[in-house]
């Protein structure tokens, strides 16, 4: 080898090696290009719930499975997009060639009698002469469900749910103590909100103290039920207490709609209380003007009131007024003034002088002048020098 052929040595070797290179990466592209797939959907006659994710399908339906892809290269060899189902008895696969970049495929699925859940796969495939490489694939649970049975064995079928709008896999779509279907079939609530009438009340709760649930004033007292249960009255009785103002207007007036106390309740107490202290000090007032009275008789002058006679409390027969005068005398020595027994007593004038003339004519008194008005006396009690009005 001359100088010359060592000297171009070096370059021809790192010429043939980036050839090598160049070709390797050439023959590796096509299987390593940024495939990319989105979700796959169910459509068609065997969809459940319409178009949506890829995880329920009705068993004996045909339906579609549907997804985009993105990255494909197709300037050179062949492309495929294919769905499989796998894991049951029936296992189903179909591919179709793609001629764009980019794009959304939809694969049939024919009717099947697969039950329970299997798998669905999605993928891109590059097709080559030699070889056939998968450069993106997803896959998800695929469930098939009978229309007539009930997967969460709420008491509502798959196809109600369905109708309803509810969730299929779960007993209770709204968390409210219901299943599904006693809230469709028996109570007529909405399976999907918890408080069907939106009163403040949970439909479990209203079920359990008997409340309508799909009614906010159950009682029609014009309060909410929930506003009932905070105000502590009874949601199915317009007026708990019974005190004549219904529920509603109680809170209005700021009242106690469970205690019959409250308004009228209180009033009446204080009526009461005021009607006893009247008495009571009626009572004082006269207690106070006999102890005046017995005290002037003591001393023979002043006024006179003087307490029952012990004839009062007799049960043998009821008491005359001719009682009533002759007690009050026997109480005061024999003698009293006329108006000392007007006093005394709760009658008028005209009544005290008919039974003072009706008592002195049968001879139980004598009325004696003095001055202005009349010493009345027991006939044994008159005092001395006054003389009888009546003669001897």
């Amino acid at each position: 080898m001359n100088a010359t052929s060592r000297a171009l040595a070096p370059f021809l070797a790192a010429l043939v090696l980036l050839s090598v290179l160049v070709a390797g990466s050439a023959a590796a592209s096509p299987a390593t290009r940024p495939v990319t797939l989105s979700n796959a959907t169910i459509t068609g006659d065997g969809a459940v719930n319409g178009t949506g994710h890829a995880d329920l399908a009705w068993t004996g339906r045909a339906f579609d499975v549907r997804f985009g892809y993105d990255g494909v290269d197709v300037s050179d060899d062949q492309w495929q997009a294919c769905a499989r189902i796998s894991g049951g008895s029936e296992p189903w696969s179909n591919c179709r060639y793609v001629s764009e970049r980019n794009g959304t495929v939809e694969l049939g699925v024919p009717a099947r009698n697969a039950t329970g859940r299997q798998t669905l796969n999605w993928s891109i495939v590059h097709v080559r002469p030699s070889r056939s490489d998968v450069v993106a694939a997803h896959e998800t649970n695929l469930t098939f469900v009978a229309p007539t049975g009930d997967l969460d064995g709420d008491g509502l079928n798959n196809t109600a749910e369905v109708d309803a709008h509810t969730l299929i896999r779960d007993t209770d779509t709204d968390n409210d103590g219901i299943p599904d279907g006693p809230e469709v079939n028996e109570y007529g609530t909405d399976p999907r909100s918890p408080d069907t009438d939106s009163d403040g009340l949970r439909d479990n709760v209203e079920i359990n103290r008997g409340t309508n649930p799909t009614l906010a004033d159950t009682d029609g007292d014009g309060l909410d039920d929930g506003a009932e249960v905070e105000a502590g009255s009874n949601p199915t009785v317009r007026d708990t207490d019974g005190d004549g103002l219904d529920d509603a207007t109680e809170v209005q007036l700021g009242t106690d709609p469970a205690n019959a106390l409250s308004p009228f309740g209180y009033l009446a107490v204080a009526c009461i209380a005021l009607v006893l202290g009247g008495v009571y000090y009626r009572r004082v007032e006269d207690a106070s003007h006999r102890g005046d009275a017995s005290a002037d008789a003591a001393s023979g002058d002043g006024d006179v009131t003087v307490a029952p006679s012990d004839a009062s409390t007799s049960p043998d027969r009821p008491l005359t007024d001719e009682d009533h005068v002759e007690g009050l005398l026997e109480q005061n020595g024999g003698r009293l003034r006329q108006r000392e027994i007007v006093e005394a007593l709760p009658w008028s004038k005209a009544k005290v002088s008919r039974v003072l003339s009706r008592m002195e004519d049968d001879g139980a008194i004598v009325k004696i002048p003095l001055g202005r008005e009349n010493l009345v006396c027991f006939p044994d009690d008159v005092p001395e020098g006054t003389g009888d009005s009546r003669g001897p």
